[in-house]
């Protein structure tokens, strides 16, 4: 069974408020689920340089109302295609594959650790880029 956020009953009165914290100097983002909490007012004024990684066929967020990155100024974006929501986590092992199956259920032409050494250098570009 898959678990989904419903964000139907979420009260989103304090979603327009000012969050930015001045210590944050730049944001790797990997599928954020958070974004249908945010309004677009609020993603507009991010600032903060932002790389955002999607997935073409997220199967968690593909049943949330996402925003579009374009939103935020900030943001530098690929999309991954045919990966799943979890690809961004560890391998999963046998244990578990027996407790968490739907973190672990990535689709048979999907490597993680080919998509983590996929993303690294991506990141640490971006990284370096904002802090040298």
């Amino acid at each position: 069974m898959r678990w989904y956020p419903n964000f139907n009953h979420a009260d989103f009165l304090k979603a327009s408020d000012d969050y930015s914290d001045k210590r944050i100097n730049a944001i790797v983002s990997l599928a954020p689920a958070v974004t249908p909490a945010l309004t677009i007012a609020s993603l507009s004024r991010i600032d903060t340089p932002m790389f955002l990684i999607a997935l073409a066929q997220d199967e968690l967020l593909a049943r949330t109302s996402s925003r579009n990155p374009e939103l935020i100024p900030t943001t530098k974006l690929i999309s991954l295609k045919q990966v799943g929501h979890f690809v961004y986590l560890a391998e999963c092992k046998s244990l578990g594959l027996q407790m968490v199956e739907q973190i672990c259920d990535d689709p048979d032409s999907v490597d993680r650790v080919s998509v983590h050494q996929q993303l690294q250098p991506e990141i640490l570009h971006f990284l370096n880029q904002q802090f040298h």
